[in-house]
């Protein structure tokens, strides 16, 4: 029976790859809402996405590194393995040197991801322009559904540029914040601060959201993210609602 793959479709990028041993490699990957997660291929398989790290399920992010970026079939055991031998783990990292086409995250990514971690970032190219508010016109509040006006206070995350209305966002945060959760984007789930000086924002205008520097959050620099529809629902389908309870209850990493 042909095995349910997590993560398929979602956008999903290698950033970097870096060798440990002959039998162990770091690959820094950019997952489906633009969060950067590293897998360790090796003796002890492990992403530090909550998926893997709290769930302790096979994550989409390690699916992706050993099919896209190692080559392997699906059908391949070593692939759903928790532990691998040392013969196994030199075969896997030695088989496969060059990623599948279309893998790698573009330079704009990974030069963002490099400025972050104080390294060397080379030639590759910078990130665009910082992320603009979307238009009002087709968007619906992503809280309370009602369609969004330019008579009515609206915020926006700068991350990803989406709306929503601004009380119905302090309300949302609010509960979250009763039950221990930081405040995020409902969108795409980036940090979401709290205690920006500005007041309420100008009918229609929007209030900007930054995200702290020490959360690694991509998605102003990726544009295969920025033209994709991150919400749940999107994402996960009928699997909304587990999903955002399931996250909502994690330490803060999302997808």
């Amino acid at each position: 029976m042909e095995r349910a793959l997590p993560g398929s479709g979602h956008r999903i990028f290698l950033i970097s790859r870096e060798k440990q041993s002959a039998d162990k490699e770091t690959f820094t990957v950019l997952g489906a809402k633009a969060d950067v997660y590293t897998v360790v291929i090796g003796r002890q398989p492990s992403c530090n996405c909550p998926d893997s790290r709290i769930r302790r399920n096979i994550c989409k992010h390690h699916m992706f590194v050993m099919l896209r970026c190692l080559g392997l079939s699906p059908n391949d055991p070593r692939v759903w393995q928790r532990a691998l031998t040392q013969v196994e783990a030199e075969q896997i990292l030695g088989g496969a040197e060059q990623a599948l086409g279309g893998v790698l995250a573009d330079d704009a990514v990974r030069r963002a991801y490099l400025e972050l971690m104080g390294k060397p970032v080379g030639g590759l190219k910078a990130a665009a322009a910082p992320v603009k508010q979307r238009p009002l016109d087709s968007d619906a509040c992503p809280i309370c559904f009602d369609q969004l006006s330019k008579k009515e206070s609206v915020i926006f995350c700068t991350t990803c540029g989406n709306n929503v209305h601004a009380q119905c966002f302090d309300m949302w945060t609010s509960q979250r914040q009763k039950q221990g959760a930081d405040p995020v984007c409902v969108f795409c789930r980036a940090p979401w601060p709290v205690n920006k000086p500005e007041g309420r924002a100008k009918k229609g205008k929007g209030r900007a959201a930054s995200r702290p520097t020490d959360i690694v959050n991509l998605l102003g620099a990726s544009q295969a993210h920025q033209s994709a529809n991150l919400t749940q629902r999107a994402l996960y389908g009928n699997g909304r609602r587990y999903e955002e309870e399931y996250y909502e209850g994690s330490d803060g990493n999302y997808e």
